[in-house]
């Protein structure tokens, strides 16, 4: 399967050290025991055959022409943090976020 460019490159945010890349190892193995179906997530390969866990290729399932470019990904991460940060009590759709 050909992965699209990365969507999400930690580089530039991260320090070289261990503890991000630690989380990220962990973050992986729990990812994939379980996660989403139809969703991907892998780390970069490097031509030496390592893993580069600061840089990561993605891909959200969805209808094929279903995304709007009028939705930037600023709304949709300021959309999820309102979400987080005010959650509805009375939505069944966030009844698993508010129980979590």
């Amino acid at each position: 399967m050909d992965l699209p460019p990365p969507l999400l490159d930690l580089r530039p945010l991260v320090p070289q050290g261990g503890i991000a890349r630690a989380r990220l190892a962990e973050e992986r193995k729990a990812w994939r025991k379980n996660h989403p179906h139809g969703f991907v997530a892998k780390p970069e390969t490097l031509p030496d055959g390592s893993v580069n866990l600061m840089v990561w290729r993605c891909t959200i399932p969805g209808k094929q022409g279903g995304w709007k470019p009028a939705i930037t990904v600023t709304q949709i991460l300021v959309g999820v943090q309102n979400l987080l940060n005010q959650p509805n009590f009375a939505s069944l759709a966030q009844g698993t976020l508010v129980t979590f």
